[in-house]
């Protein structure tokens, strides 16, 4: 139900997460590990996320919607567009197609950069909590 709210005031959205609503808690699985169950926090990290990957989808849409005519795909009979918040949604998907088929430079920085620092971050924590246990194996090892 969040995503539905959260599709109404994403600006220019075309797409209603109806068919995306079963594979949503996937989006936000990892978000539950690494805020260790903190409910609160689970929900804001889980709506930025859904937000991205709705403006993402949203910009996937021609590129989605032109596989499925290369495609033959009956789809486009019941909706003149296609998309999908899985892949159509992946901000992977989304830097690789914009590197390739350039349509917004703005998106594709802002996207870019917010992936990038996202990488930087975890590796930063990663490398501290590995000095941190290293550390205390060392003081451990100099008490025995």
């Amino acid at each position: 139900p969040l995503t539905i709210l959260i599709a109404m005031i994403v600006p220019g959205n075309r797409i209603l997460p109806f068919g995306d609503l079963a594979t949503i808690g996937f989006f936000i699985a990892l978000a539950v590990g690494i805020h260790k169950g903190n409910l609160f926090r689970t929900l804001i990290s889980g709506s930025i996320i859904m937000y991205i990957t709705i403006w993402i989808a949203n910009q996937t849409i021609p590129l989605t919607t032109a596989l499925a005519k290369a495609a033959n795909s009956n789809l486009l009979a019941r909706s003149p567009e296609i998309s999908a918040l899985d892949q159509g949604g992946c901000p992977i998907t989304y830097i690789l197609t914009q590197l390739l088929h350039t349509t917004n430079v703005t998106g594709l920085i802002v996207i870019g950069l917010l992936y990038a620092f996202c990488i930087v971050f975890t590796y930063v924590q990663y490398r501290k909590k590995k000095i941190a246990k290293e550390a205390a194996a060392g003081e451990q090892a100099a008490k025995d």
